[in-house]
């Protein structure tokens, strides 16, 4: 029966790294992944607990560019703090500079917007 159990956690990526997440809650990568999950959703409270995963990844490791790089799109997105955004993807190019990513996504948030 244990299988049977196991699959309802593998019906949707939510669900899957939600059970990863009671399994190993100190893993950066569920966490990050997780938040991104929570970031997808438009719920109620959701940002908030993609903001308490990021966070709890960046004080497991201060140095984990995805989970800045993904705090950033929360910030800006959904908090509207766009300053605290670009704060974290510079330092998400401090410590990877070679991330297009992390490039296109400042320029993104640099941007003069229309009025």
């Amino acid at each position: 029966m244990p299988t049977v159990a196991r699959n309802a956690e593998w019906r949707t990526e939510l669900a899957l790294f939600e059970s990863a997440m009671r399994v190993c809650p100190s893993s950066l990568k569920v966490r990050s992944n997780l938040a991104l999950m929570y970031l997808q959703r438009a719920g109620d409270g959701d940002a908030a607990r993609a903001e308490g995963l990021l966070d709890g990844a960046l004080a497991l490791h201060a140095n984990f560019s995805a989970a800045l790089f993904n705090r950033a799109n929360l910030r800006d997105h959904a908090l509207k703090d766009t300053a605290q955004a670009i704060r974290d993807l510079d330092h998400a190019i401090s410590l990877d500079p070679n991330n297009r990513r992390f490039y296109a996504n400042r320029a993104l948030r640099l941007r003069t917007p229309e009025p």
